[in-house]
């Protein structure tokens, strides 16, 4: 018995030295694989971009003490158009940019916290102008930002539902965005959105000149005729002071118009002629992500709008599907991000909406907001085979959305930034997808990202 004993105890002591070893060679593997995807990942813009912004983070104040002082000292002389607002901050940005020549690098996606910092320090001395947008997730933030950035001017395109759930309403909402505008010295200017009333709140809480702009007839900047260029984008007058502009766009959507409008009116502030702006913005192509038109193939066309998914943000490309040409009309979409209000009845009001525009819908996100949806397109006309349901996998979608390419076809897909629904979009263009995380809250464009290629 004491031999079968000291056997089992060496075969016991054995298998521990195995599993041991075992152990020791999955870490190795493991730590073999961090550092390829940390290697890969420094390899692209984005994740540099986000490992300088990841150690100013890590930093504490001093970040913003640098970016203050490098603002106040270095760069006081730089004019710096500040954009906020709850939707469209981006592409505002992009065509300010562009009405004023500015050449210099994206921001990265990145428009809070410490990449405000980070881009207060970009600014180089030697430049006459710039070009930030401003973005807030939560209260009590905005305040510290203006007093980094010192705008000479602001920029305000909408107030929304997006960081309701932090910001709690509109109201906070906008005294939050506000602080911008407030920053703004008598000397600069500012610019409002004087179709959103929230906005148009704002100009009591200013000391700097004030114009506005949208389709009202009370703006400074008045937009008029706007005509949808089928797949082409739009065109539309513009009126100033009596001046009179025809502005043409690559853009889709009546909303692309506010942007435009922005644009141009910074752009002639600043003193760049008229011709200059129009032929920039004519030329500009759409935001990635945002609206963004793709052809599949010939004839097969999806609109990809895969950034934010927030109710207005979902009406308003739902409505913008609805005035294109095309013999089928098809709708990839995610869940609502931060539905203000009980998601029944948001969900079947969509589904009507969905009903009126497009002849087959799949949903990416939960059965229970599934059957919601149905309520509102069976109420629509639409069969209840029409909308399905598919979990947040690339190759899935992709082949969900390859079944529906036929000729004439037009696919909406519209989702979060943390679905990532574009991967489905970038392998039916030929990208090599394997990437499957079904929720990532950080990369923001996969097309730069290294797992997009190397697997979850």
């Amino acid at each position: 018995m004491r031999r079968f004993s000291h056997l089992y105890q060496l075969l016991k002591i054995r298998q521990m030295w195995s599993q041991l070893g075992i152990s020791f060679l999955s870490r190795i593997y493991r730590a073999r694989r961090l550092c390829r995807y940390i290697l890969v990942s420094l390899r692209t813009p984005i994740q540099r971009a986000r490992l300088r912004i990841s150690v100013l983070a890590r930093l504490g104040r001093l970040p913003w003490w640098l970016a203050t002082l490098y603002r106040r000292v270095l760069i006081p002389h730089v004019k710096i158009v500040a954009v906020v607002g709850s939707f469209g901050k981006t592409t505002t940005r992009r065509t300010i940019a562009a009405a004023l020549g500015d050449q210099s690098p994206d921001q990265d996606d990145w428009n809070a916290r410490a990449a405000i910092a980070y881009s207060v320090l970009r600014i180089r001395p030697w430049k006459r102008l710039a070009v930030l947008e401003v973005g807030i997730g939560r209260k009590g933030v905005m305040g510290p930002y203006a007093r980094t950035v010192r705008p000479n001017v602001a920029v305000v395109t909408s107030i929304g539902s997006e960081h309701l759930s932090q910001l709690g309403s509109l109201m906070v909402t906008r005294s939050e965005k506000a602080k911008m505008v407030e920053a703004v010295p008598p000397t600069g200017r500012v610019f409002l959105n004087g179709d959103d009333e929230n906005v148009l709140w704002m100009q009591t809480r200013s000391s700097a000149p004030i114009e506005t702009f949208g389709f009202s007839e009370r703006n400074d900047y008045q937009a008029s005729k706007l005509q949808r260029d089928q797949l082409n984008g739009i065109r539309f007058d513009l009126q100033h002071r009596g001046e009179s502009v025809r502005v043409s766009s690559r853009f889709l959507g009546e909303h692309m118009a506010y942007p435009l409008m922005a644009a141009y009116a910074v752009g002639r502030y600043f003193g760049v002629s008229s011709q200059s702006i129009l032929q920039n913005l004519a030329t500009l192509e759409s935001t990635r992500n945002r609206l963004q038109l793709i052809e599949v193939k010939e004839g097969v066309h999806v609109v990809l709008d895969a950034c934010k998914a927030t109710l207005e943000t979902i009406e308003t490309a739902i409505e913008t599907v609805r005035h294109l040409p095309a013999k089928r009309k098809v709708m990839i979409m995610g869940d609502v991000e931060e539905p203000p209000g009980s998601q029944g009845p948001i969900y079947r009001a969509l589904g009507i909406q969905l009903g009126e525009v497009f002849d087959r819908a799949i949903l990416v996100g939960g059965k229970t907001n599934l059957s919601r949806l149905r309520v509102g397109t069976t109420a629509a006309g639409l069969s209840k085979d029409a909308v399905t349901n598919l979990r947040n996998d690339p190759q899935l979608l992709a082949s969900a959305i390859r079944e529906e390419l036929k000729p004439g076809s037009l696919i909406l897909v519209k989702g979060r930034s943390t679905q990532h629904l574009e991967r489905a979009v970038l392998s039916l263009i030929g990208w090599h997808v394997t990437c499957s995380i079904r929720f990532c809250a950080w990369h923001r464009h996969c097309t730069t990202c290294p797992y997009l290629t190397m697997g979850s």
